[in-house]
Formats: structure tokens, sequence, C-alpha cells
């Protein structure tokens, strides 16, 4: 899971939380108030019976004690039960009239009703008592009914907070993954080698803005010793080749004297021959050394020159198995060649491509044991593109390797090549940075112990009219 979702999902789980927490603390909160509220209006509503019995025992009118407990009795609608009784234990008034002077004792309430008491006295004497009795039922509908309403309220107010939580937790989100994701794709891009790969500026005063500052640092300081390592490269290899040229011209100088020269102790003349042999072979492996380490930077520096031209691949696949013909025959090893017929010319570098078949012709004939078969192929893929591979029947290339195969200085470990063969660790990566420079792909297909097919592929039409770049 990407970090912007783990972000948002947090954000959102909490805003989630909280929410329902405080709706539940607000749904019991106002249960709590509605019922000391409750509380309050019956107290009332015995507290106003108890004035009207006072007052009608003033003015000794019974009707108008009837008349005001039909008004508290309106005035309250959850009563189920009032009456006023006197001092012998008889219900004196009441919303039932029928009861009247009826023992109190002899009567008993409706059973899901509160019952509240209380004895009316005046100047110290006793008048008699009040009960006030509340229907639980209409008080229990009468609170669900003011719950439901908070209810409806805390909803609606709850999902705008939701709605407006979830934008402002993908905002956020949004805002701390995106510079470290942007961040994250340009270091991949360096770690790729490309290292001109522009760092974009985070303009913010945070962590992530001291990151963004940070890598900026880092790419350019990348740079500068990347772009120093080149040119100490470039440098050095020049500076390698005259003397190298003069050693090889002196080597076969030498050689060439004494084929002539007359006079020389036979067991001398074939030591110097081999010494001055040793020598020529030696600058020259130095040499091809030299060539790949500039091939290499002109390359990384995407300032390898090459030739557009129309190119026989048949013809440059016989070239070089025409070239290799000889080792592989020393070596008991077959070469073969498949080509599709009527393939096309291609627009390519000629050269180039010659040099990425033979890189890969190599590479097969030092690795294939005696007995062994190279194939050297070429066809038409769908979608315009040539399509050449080189398969061996050698050891293969475990799948650690293969991931790794095509960059600088790797070289195949633990398979069984010649001695005296092992190579710089430039040739794949510069064939690699040939075909790409073509337009088109490089890789292999290989199992350990069933051989191995390294491909390329070229676009037919990609480059016209000998266009040079």
């Amino acid at each position: 899971m990407r970090l912007r979702s783990k972000l948002f999902l947090t954000i959102s789980l909490l805003i989630v939380f909280i929410l329902a927490f405080v709706a539940l603390s607000l749904l019991t909160m106002e249960r709590q108030f509605l019922t000391r509220e409750t509380d309050k209006r019956q107290e009332a509503a015995l507290e106003n019976t108890v004035g009207i019995v006072r007052e009608a025992h003033i003015t000794w009118d019974p009707i108008l004690m009837v008349n005001y407990l039909k008004l508290i009795a309106q005035a309250h609608p959850e009563i189920g039960w009032l009456c006023i009784v006197d001092t012998e234990g008889k219900i004196q008034a009441g919303l039932d009239m029928s009861l009247l002077g009826i023992e109190r004792t002899q009567i008993s309430p409706p059973e899901k009703v509160r019952l509240l008491s209380r004895t009316v006295s005046s100047n110290g004497v006793t008048l008699g008592s009040v009960e006030v009795g509340f229907d639980k039922d209409r008080m229990e509908s009468y609170l669900q009914a003011s719950l439901s309403k908070v209810r409806e309220r805390i909803t609606i107010i709850g999902l705008c907070a939701l709605v407006l939580g979830f934008i402002g937790s993908f905002l956020l989100a949004q805002s701390l993954s995106g510079p470290i994701r942007v961040l994250s794709m340009v270091a991949g891009e360096i770690g790729k080698g490309e290292l001109d790969t522009p760092v974009p500026t985070v303009n913010r005063r945070d962590e992530l803005g001291d990151l963004s500052r940070s890598f900026q640092e880092m790419a350019g300081h990348l740079k500068e010793l990347d772009r120093m390592k080149q040119d100490f490269v470039a440098g050095t290899t020049h500076e390698l080749r005259s003397p190298l040229g003069i050693i090889e011209s002196h080597a076969n100088a030498v050689l060439s004297d004494l084929g002539e020269v007359k006079g020389i102790p036979e067991n001398y003349r074939t030591d110097w021959t081999s010494s001055m042999t040793h020598i020529k072979n030696s600058s020259l492996r130095l040499n091809r050394f030299i060539s790949d380490l500039l091939n290499m930077a002109k390359i990384e520096r995407k300032r390898l020159d090459l030739n557009f031209q129309e190119v026989s691949f048949s013809k440059i696949i016989d070239e070089v198995l025409l070239s290799f013909a000889p080792k592989a025959r020393e070596r008991k090893i077959v070469l073969f060649k498949q080509v599709s017929q009527n393939l096309p010319l291609v627009s390519a570098d000629p050269e180039r491509i010659h040099q990425v078949l033979v890189n890969l012709t190599g590479n097969a004939l030092k690795f294939t044991p005696a007995g062994g078969k190279i194939t050297v192929g070429a066809r038409v893929q769908q979608q315009g593109w040539i399509y050449i591979t080189v398969t061996d029947t050698g050891p293969g290339i475990s799948a650690e390797f293969r991931s790794r195969i095509f960059s600088k200085f790797e070289q195949a470990k633990g398979l069984s090549g010649r001695e005296g063969e092992r190579g710089t660790g430039l040739g794949l990566a510069i064939c690699k940075g040939i075909v790409e420079g073509h337009g088109g792909k490089v890789g292999v297909e290989s199992r350990a112990g069933q051989g191995s097919e390294f491909y390329f592929t070229i676009p037919i039409q990609r480059f016209l009219r000998g266009e040079n770049k």
C-alpha cells in the first residue's frame, strides 16, 4: 500500500473514531439533560397542584379546585393519575370524578405510573395530601422523540464533518506524500545512472523542504563527481593510447627484424619472439580496454556517434560468423546462421551493429563447451522491428545475475569460461548503449544448464534517409 493511501486511511479512521465518540457523548449528555428536565417538570406540576389545594381551602371553592386540576392535566399530558386526599383519607378531588369520597386506600393507581406525593399544610395546619402520577410510557415516548430529533441533527452535522474530514485527510495525505513520491521517482532514475534527471524543488518550510534541498545538493555532488570521473577516464585513456601505439609499433618492428637478422642463436630468437609477441598481445588487450572505456564514456554522456545508413543484417551476420569460424573450428563448436528470407534493409550504423554481434558471439564462444553450437539469427517481428538473437548451448545464467548482466563491470561468476579469456565487464553494457542508441532494446533469456539466448531489437523505419545521430 502506498504512503498516500496509508496516511489517508489512518487520518480518516481517526476522524471517524473521534466523530463517533463525540456523537455518543452528545447523545448521552442529551439524555441525561432531558431526564433532569423531566424531573424538574414533574416537580413543578406537583408544586402547582399543592398551591391549588392551598388556594381552594382558603376560598372553600371545590369547583375551582377541579378546574385547576384539569388545567394542570392539559398542561402536562404525561400525567396519568391526579388526586387530592383530605385529612380523613378520602379522595376530595381528582381527574376521575367517580372516585370522589372513596377511601384512598381502596383505590390503586395505574401500574406504569411514577407516583409523586406531597403533604399540603397551611399555617401549621395539615390540609391533606396531593398525589400526581406520571405515565412512564408517555414519558419514554417524549424522551425518545426528543432524542430522535437530537440524533437527526447530530447525524447531519456528523456527515458534513465526515465529508470535510475525508477531503482534508486526502489533501493532507497528498501534501505529505506528493513530494516524497516525486523524490522517490527521481532517486530511482539517479540510481539507474540518469544523473541529469532534474530534481524538483519542494517549496516548504518543514522537514520535506529540508529533504528536497538536501537531495538537490546530493544530486549536484553526484553529477559533479560523475563529470570528474568521465573527464579523468577520457583524459587518461587518450594519454595512454599514444604510448600503447608506440609499444605496439616497436613490438611489431622487433618481430619483423627478428625474422630478417642473421646470426642470432635460435634459442635467443625464440625467447625474444615469445616476449615481443606477449608485449604486443598485452598492448592490444589494453588498447581494446581503453576503447571500451571511451565508448562507455560516450554512451553515458549520450554522445555516441551513430552513422545511419541502409544495412543488411544478413551480410553483417555472415561477416561475424566468418571472423569467428577459425576459433570455432579449433574449439569444435558449430556456428549456425538462421535468418528469415526477404529480410529487409534497416537504417542503422553498420560498424556499431557489427560491434554488438561480435561482443555477443564472442561471449557465446567463450562459454560454450566443445561439441556445442552457436546460432545467430534474425527475423522480422510485428510492428516493424528486427529481432536478432545469439543462442548458445553453454552453462546458462542464473536468474540472480540476469537482472544486472548488462551493467558496467559485471561479469558472470561461477561459469566455466576458458582461461585467459576474462573480459573487462564492459562489453554487454556497451551493447546495451549501442542498441538503445538505435531506439531498440536488449535482453537475455536463460536457464542454468540449458544455454542462453541474447537478443536485441532494432526498429526498421525509426531512422530514415540516412539520418545521423
